[in-house]
């Protein structure tokens, strides 16, 4: 599994230049079911990769630009209209969010209250209520895009909050890289790595036998230094969750154990 998981990582970087750092989060992300915000200008190609990501594990996927004025049918579907002839208030969710396997929100910080709170339940909670009726939804992973951070905090803290892994995505910066891009000299890949479902769930049983009891100390230092030291507010349930992401990176660079160069 590790082979293969490694083999999409080696495809996509030979695709998208200095994403290095980006695609290994956006992998960990997958392997771990956590979500990702990219901040950067557009045409930095954030959608693509999502994209590219999602037709690996043979997914639905969803793109979504968010605005001040979105509404719920945007993102979650239409009321049904025979549903509402029999009193209930159920929502057309095909080819929406809540039947999504991999998740591209451009401006996701755009998100106003009409769809805030039904976003978190989808997030974090992976459910989605329907007429009341809470479902499970297939989502894996959640990739969030944005040119700024959230203006209202006190607001949009639960939404930023639930991106465990974030990246500054710039533009490319090495002139011989850019002058590939213009050349189109990109590698194309005629027959892409692919994992199934049996196998992504074989990988993260892999993942969640990774021993993590030498770098404990060396968290709890950590944790010292930033909430104690720096005044840095993290949950408690951020910091578990954390270690999901960091036996995913032990994992992808072939260790049983995690090591401290897997804080990074």
């Amino acid at each position: 599994m590790r082979d293969k998981v490694l083999a999409i990582e080696t495809e996509l970087n030979a695709q998208y230049f200095e994403r290095k750092e980006v695609i290994r989060g956006l992998l960990v992300g997958l392997l771990t079911q956590q979500h990702v915000l990219l901040l950067g200008p557009p045409g930095t190609a954030k959608s693509m990769l999502a994209n590219d990501i999602c037709s690996r594990i043979g997914g639905q996927y969803f793109h979504w630009l968010l605005a001040r004025t979105s509404t719920p049918e945007e993102l979650f579907g239409p009321v049904s209209l025979k549903a509402l002839e029999q009193d209930s208030y159920r929502r057309i969710t095909t080819g929406k969010l809540p039947e999504a396997t991999v998740a591209f929100v451009d401006e996701i910080f755009k998100c106003n209250s009409a769809v805030l709170n039904t976003m978190l339940s989808v997030l974090n909670e992976r459910l989605f209520f329907n007429d009341g009726t809470p479902t499970t939804v297939p989502l894996q992973m959640a990739v969030g895009a944005s040119n700024e951070l959230p203006e209202d905090r006190e607001e949009l803290g639960a939404l930023w909050d639930r991106f465990m892994l974030r990246y500054v995505v710039q533009s490319i910066r090495d002139p011989r890289n850019f002058e590939k891009l213009l050349s189109g000299t990109t590698q194309t890949i005629s027959s892409p790595t692919t994992l199934t479902a049996a196998e992504l769930e074989q990988a993260r049983k892999e993942i969640s036998a990774v021993d993590v009891s030498k770098i404990l100390p060396r968290i709890t230092e950590l944790r010292q230094k930033i909430v104690l030291e720096l005044s840095i507010e993290i949950s408690d349930r951020r910091w578990n969750t954390c270690m999901a992401l960091v036996k995913a990176q032990a994992w992808l660079e072939g260790r049983k154990a995690a090591a401290d160069d897997d804080l990074e």
